[in-house]
């Protein structure tokens, strides 16, 4: 036979022979259902295929730096055989080039440079890699190695007939991972229903408990679905058994608590307990409430905590969306929204009567029965020149006089000063930080609480700039006072002077007529003499009550003053 014509025979009777391997590799795949036969099979088949001394199928992880040999053709017990890739540069030059690789002489491809020392002396002639690419990524490597160098070439056959081998084997592993993934899938779901059931079991033993507990309480799932409720929850959110096991909590939590609702879910999932934490939710009626809830993970009636399983769901209206894990936990609540509106009216309350104290003109000062100073206010911070900080917790009575803090609270239980627990205003003194003392107003109560003594108050007026302007006052009155009287006597002395002055020079003329007309010797020559002195006497007194321009008096007789009309106009 021409030899032109037994070359096409020779390539239909090879192509047919690889047919009959794929033929032989597809009924393995269909008739066992364990991946590591299947491997194995594979390996075998292109190792014979591609003469090959040995075939291993090469399972890599995500970052390419190990491997794992899953099936061998030479060694049907090799299943999972760890690898470095550091020693092996073929698998990583692969894997770079995304192509097969084929060293026909293995000792002097410079590829293998880097690991000659390892393979020196090894039966490693040659070796031809075919990488498995699943999801655009080469997931392991068909690697087959002879032990001489190889003489002849692969052909374009046999390295597509290699290439088809590497994407059964893609195939084989993808769907070995997806039966194993719904394997896996189904006894979960097997064991979560069993779960379930004993859950449900245990919970039936004590729902006669649960209804007749005064709290509200409920056991939900991961998706915050509610799988029971007692009577008591169904009473304070007003949702029926059947509406509550249909409702998740994440439909009647309010836009304002979903944060708070995926805190919590977040902290049963990593088994952590909530406690007291409020959450805001719609009843059935429509009506808003504050539930303050204590929540726990609930494990099973073995004693396990539930599986932290991933499962892909979507995004519920309780959910922050991606993969949640399953878990089941028991709630307790109840209704506090009188209760949290209360509060809010006792903080605003608070914070007024804050404000209030802080902002008074006036000291305030409270301290504990045992005399600790429990409040202290910015005005009386000015005042004693202390600051909160340094004064606080410290004894009341070093802000007085010794003595004086225990002289106040006897008063205050007395009935003489205001009646018991109260104290009347009156003038006090306050000592400074600096030792000064301060005058102030006081007036002080006692704080009682169901009858009994719990604290002290005081309130005080800084007295000193009252004080300065008391006295200032009072030097202005007498300043006054002193003016007008002056006035009246500077009035009055110039009127009598006036008044005075013209009778007495008619009795000095008379007098001095008289004396021309007695003789000098004549008896009332003296008196008339005696007149005329005591006369110019009263004129110059006179004289001087005219010109009187200061107010001075002197002691008379007693308690009586008079006017000094000598100093006066000495002074003058």
């Amino acid at each position: 036979m021409d030899p032109s014509d037994r070359q096409p025979a020779e390539r239909l009777e090879r192509a047919e022979c690889d047919l009959d391997k794929l033929l032989e590799l597809s009924e393995s795949l269909t008739a066992s259902s364990a991946i590591e036969g299947t491997l194995f099979s594979i390996s075998g088949l292109i190792s014979d295929v591609l003469d090959s001394d040995r075939c291993s199928i090469i399972v890599l992880d995500d970052d390419h730096r190990a491997g794992y040999i899953v099936a061998s053709s030479d060694d049907p017990t090799v299943t999972h055989l760890s690898i470095d890739l550091e020693d092996y540069p073929e698998i990583r030059e692969t894997i770079r080039m995304y192509a097969p690789l084929i060293v026909d002489d293995v000792h002097r491809a410079p590829i293998f440079d880097s690991v000659r020392d390892k393979i020196a002396g090894k039966p490693v002639g040659s070796t031809v890699l075919f990488p498995v690419v699943l999801d655009r990524r080469v997931q392991a490597v068909l690697h087959l190695r002879t032990e001489q160098t190889r003489e002849r070439r692969l052909t374009r056959s046999e390295i597509r007939f290699g290439r088809i081998v590497a994407n059964v084997a893609g195939i084989a592993l993808r769907n070995a991972r997806l039966y194993e993934t719904v394997r896996d899938r189904s006894e979960r779901r097997l064991s979560d229903r069993i779960r379930a059931e004993r859950r449900l079991r245990q919970i039936e033993k004590y729902q006669r408990f649960f209804d007749f507990a005064g709290d509200g309480l409920m056991i939900v799932d991961g998706s915050a679905r509610i799988l029971f409720a007692n009577r008591a929850a169904q009473a304070i959110l007003g949702f029926g058994a059947d509406d509550m096991s249909r409702i998740r909590l994440g439909d009647i939590v309010q836009d304002d608590s979903r944060e708070d609702l995926d805190a919590i879910l977040l902290a049963i999932f990593d088994g952590r307990y909530v406690r007291d934490q409020d959450l805001a939710v719609l009843k059935a009626d429509g009506e808003t409430a504050v539930l303050s809830m204590t929540c726990a993970p609930l494990a099973d009636a073995a004693g396990e905590e539930d599986l932290p399983e991933l499962v892909e769901r979507e995004r519920s209206p309780s959910s922050t969306g991606g993969n949640r894990k399953t878990a089941t936990a028991i709630v307790s609540f109840r209704d506090v929204t009188t209760t949290r509106s209360m509060e809010d009216e006792l903080r605003r309350t608070k914070d007024f009567l804050t404000n209030l104290i802080n902002s008074s003109a006036d000291a305030i000062v409270a301290a504990d029965m045992a005399g600790n100073i429990i409040l202290f206010n910015p005005t009386a911070e000015i005042i004693t020149g202390w600051s909160s900080d340094e004064i606080l917790g410290t004894d009341v009575a070093r802000m007085y006089p010794q003595g004086v803090a225990r002289q106040i609270l006897a008063e205050l239980r007395s009935e003489e000063f205001g009646g018991p627990g109260k104290l009347q205003e009156r003038r006090e003194h306050l000592m400074t930080k600096g030792g000064d003392v301060v005058p102030v107003n006081l007036a002080a109560a006692i704080v009682y609480d169901q009858g009994e003594e719990v604290a002290t108050v005081g309130i005080f007026a800084d007295l000193r700039e009252r004080l300065d302007l008391e006295a200032q006052l009072e030097k202005a009155q007498q300043k006054l006072e002193l003016s007008e009287r002056q006035s009246a006597v500077m009035e009055l002395a110039g009127a009598a002077a006036h008044e005075l002055n013209q009778p007495l020079t008619s009795i000095i003329g008379t007098v001095e007529l008289m004396m021309r007309k007695v003789a000098p010797e004549s008896v009332a020559a003296p008196y008339l003499e005696t007149l005329l002195a005591e006369s110019d006497r009263m004129a110059e007194s006179v004289r001087r009550l005219g010109q009187l321009t200061r107010y001075k008096r002197i002691p008379y007789v007693g308690d009586t003053d008079i006017l000094d009309l000598g100093a006066t106009v000495e002074e003058d």
